[in-house]
């Protein structure tokens, strides 16, 4: 009761001061400001796979500079690779007259093994026909004798000649096994001489070099590195009142079209 009583609230007019525009139905689109990057999703370090000294780099091959797909960055001197093909041919040549000497051999084997089969029995039949002979009389035990031993040398040339033949057989197959390593090799060798020319993986920007022209570079050593035009990823950051407009209007999951601004026109 001996409280004292508040002051009565005097409600007093106030004004604003605006800007008045006369609304226009249209499509409106709002500006969202927000940092990023771009980055790349496919880079490359280039290595080399030979050896050698290198007599020519592409003019393109400079930090910053693009390069085409297939496009010759740089030659390793391929004297010594060519000559390695050509020792690796003349290998495998050689591989192949021994096989064919080798079946040559083998065929004529087996033809004086026919001879000698042919033989034997020639020198058998004498001998029945002699020991025949010496149960009636007409032919002696020496006659008998003579054609018994000739029948055993012909049976001991029949089976040196089988033996020779599987020797020959077996010289054979290993003259194939020749072959396939000494085609292994030409593959090697060629190959090696394509790796003298080290080539753009893909179409791209270069953003190292190590490389000149008269420098020498061993296998698998790192001469730069290159990312691909065709595969950049764009990333930024909105807020999650922005987020939550770009939902409202539907634009979450539709593509983004990155336009890089540079005067005079953009890329």
């Amino acid at each position: 009761a001996q409280r004292p009583e508040a002051p009565a609230r005097q409600n007093r007019e106030r004004t604003f001061t605006v800007n008045v525009v006369e609304p226009v139905y249209d499509v409106y689109r709002a500006d969202v400001a927000t940092f990023g990057q771009v980055m790349a999703t496919r880079t490359l370090t280039l290595r080399t796979q030979v050896q050698g000294r290198v007599i020519e780099v592409s003019p393109n091959y400079v930090v910053g500079g693009q390069v085409s797909e297939g496009e010759v960055l740089a030659r390793i001197d391929p004297f010594a690779y060519e000559g390695a093909v050509i020792e690796a041919q003349a290998g495998l040549a050689n591989a192949e007259l021994a096989l064919s000497e080798a079946r040559e051999a083998y065929d004529l084997e087996v033809q004086n093994i026919e001879t000698a089969r042919s033989a034997l029995v020639a020198a058998q039949t004498d001998l029945e026909r002699a020991q025949s002979l010496l149960s009636s009389g007409a032919a002696t035990q020496q006659t008998v004798d003579t054609r018994q031993l000739t029948v055993s040398e012909r049976q001991q040339a029949l089976s040196q000649r089988e033996s020779n033949l599987f020797t020959l057989r077996a010289q054979i197959t290993r003259q194939e096994a020749a072959i396939e390593q000494a085609r292994w090799q030409v593959e090697t060798a060629e190959r090696n001489r394509e790796n003298t020319e080290i080539l753009a993986p893909f179409t791209g920007i270069v953003t190292e070099d190590a490389i000149t022209p008269g420098s020498y570079v061993s296998t698998n050593e790192a001469i730069g590195s290159v990312y691909d035009l065709s595969a950049l990823d764009v990333s930024f950051t909105i807020s999650d009142r922005q987020y939550g407009q770009f939902a409202s209007a539907g634009l979450v999951g539709r593509n983004v079209t990155v336009t890089w601004q540079i005067s005079p026109s953009p890329i």
